[in-house]
Parts: C-alpha cells; sequence; structure tokens
C-alpha cells in the first residue's frame, strides 16, 4: 500500500462525505488502504458500510460516539498503520469528511515524494470561499493567507498548512516526530505539526493539484457554536505559543481577537476565553 488514508467524520455519513466520494473516483484500488473514523453520535447503517467496502478494498470503520480529539486519533493511527505495522505504507494522508479531491491528487502527491526523496512532507493547495486557505504564512502564531500560489520546494519555516490533504511520509513519523500535542484537541493540531515539522526539517514541497474545503458551514452557525470555536482556538493558540519572543503578542492578539468578536456578536462570553 502506497498510502493510508484517514478521513474523520462527525454527523456525516460516508456516502454523503466530499471527500470519500471524490477519492472514489481518484483511486486506484489498490494503492491505499483506508481508515474512516467516525465521531458522530450514532454510529453508521449497514447500508452505509456496505457504500464502503464496494469503492475501497482495504477499509477500516471505527466509531468513537465520545468525539475524540483529533491528536488522539492522529497519534493512535500513526502508533497502528506507521509504527507498529508489518505492512508500513509510504505516505499518510489527513482528510477532514469535506474535502473535495481533484482526480490527480493522489498521483500528483506520488509523484512529487518520488522527485523529492529527501522531503518529508507534500502539500496540496487548499481552497475554500474562493481563496487559498493552506498553506499559509505563520508568525508567531499570526497567518497570513498566500494571495498567489506558489509550488515546489519551500521553506518550511514560518509556514502552517490545514491538517486536511497533508501528504505525510511514513519515514518521518516514525523517525523524526515525537507525536501531536494531546492537550490539543481539535483545533492547533495543524499549526502543532507544523511547528514540529519546522524544526527538523527545511523544507516542505507545495504540489500542484487543488482542493477545495466548505468553509461555508462555520458562516451560518449560531453564536453558541461560534463562541466554542473561538474558546478552542484561543485555547490552542496559547498552548502553542505560551512561550519565547511571540507569547506578548500571542496573548494581545488574542486579546484584541476576542473584543472584536465580542463587539461584533454584542456578546461578552467572547471575552473569557
Amino acid at each position: 500500500m502506497t498510502f493510508h488514508i484517514l478521513v474523520v467524520l462527525y454527523k456525516r455519513l460516508p456516502e454523503d462525505s466530499e471527500s470519500l466520494q471524490s477519492l472514489a473516483t481518484c483511486l486506484r484500488r489498490e494503492s491505499a488502504s483506508f481508515t474512516v473514523w467516525d465521531n458522530s453520535p450514532d454510529a453508521a447503517p449497514d447500508a452505509s458500510l456496505d457504500w464502503l467496502s464496494t469503492r475501497f478494498v482495504s477499509v477500516e470503520y471505527r466509531h468513537t460516539p465520545e468525539n475524540v480529539s483529533l491528536s488522539k486519533i492522529y497519534n493512535q493511527i500513526i502508533r497502528q498503520h506507521v509504527i507498529n505495522s508489518e505492512n508500513r505504507p509510504e505516505y499518510l494522508v489527513l482528510l477532514d469528511q469535506d474535502t473535495i479531491v481533484e482526480s490527480d491528487y493522489l498521483n500528483s502527491a506520488f509523484r512529487a515524494g518520488a522527485e523529492n526523496p529527501d522531503i518529508n512532507l507534500l502539500l496540496p493547495i487548499v481552497e475554500g470561499n474562493g481563496v487559498i486557505v493552506s498553506p499559509a504564512n505563520l508568525y508567531y502564531g499570526i497567518g497570513r493567507r498566500w494571495i498567489r500560489v506558489l509550488t515546489g520546494r519551500i521553506r518550511s519555516h514560518f509556514r502552517t498548512a490545514i491538517n486536511s490533504g497533508m501528504v505525510i511520509r511514513a519515514s518521518y513519523l516514525l523517525k523524526q516526530f515525537d507525536g501531536y500535542d494531546e492537550r490539543l484537541r481539535f483545533y492547533g493540531t495543524d499549526n502543532d505539526f507544523m511547528q514540529k515539522y519546522a524544526a527538523t526539517n527545511r523544507e516542505l514541497f507545495v504540489f500542484d493539484s487543488r482542493l477545495r474545503h466548505d468553509l461555508a458551514s462555520f458562516s451560518v452557525e449560531d453564536v453558541e457554536a461560534k463562541l466554542w470555536r473561538h474558546r478552542e482556538n484561543v485555547r490552542a493558540l496559547l498552548l502553542s505559543n505560551g512561550r519565547g519572543i511571540g507569547k506578548a503578542l500571542i496573548h494581545l492578539y488574542a486579546f484584541v481577537y476576542s473584543a472584536r468578536l465580542a463587539y461584533r456578536f454584542r456578546d461578552r462570553r467572547f471575552l473569557s476565553c
């Protein structure tokens, strides 16, 4: 198996996942194994499991209604399919449930990895709502989106990327990576990974494949959901940048950002993070 692909679901049936739907059309069936990790309150019905088994040769479905944090899911997948596996893949691929991949996504990733054997992280261009959302620049916890596409080998320092779409060489996870910080639950795991990667790897590779990531659902959330998301974001930001030169800047940024949201939604709870 060249790839092990992890798709994390939440309140979405496998056959309704944009990630799984698009992967089913671009995959050589023998080239990948799958874990579909379902954090939904209810397990997928038999019809959904049948849908998975008819489209993917090697697929494991796991249901955890307690909604396990992403950091713990990623660490467990690395232990099971990289560290303790006799049939270790060349790459681990991470995907959310709502990322649409192009038909050449995996072929482009494999080609980039083969041509750059010293590079351990391969990233596609991810777009959402008409802008580039990944990769991006990150300066002491403050992100800046790219306004134009860069491809090829680039410096990994001061870079970040969203989890969904990452293609990570298994040898890096086995020999260099010390695991995700499990204090981080659902936000900050991507920045945590990118900071650790940049500490030991000077470069990453951006390959020319476009993915579309659904960000529209965030704009229609009620205030309670936005408050939960905001608190998780600030918590992750402070955990990942709680020391060194950027500490004071991060605390100031978190306060200003919280104040803006409190004013926007007329809700003082956004200040209590």
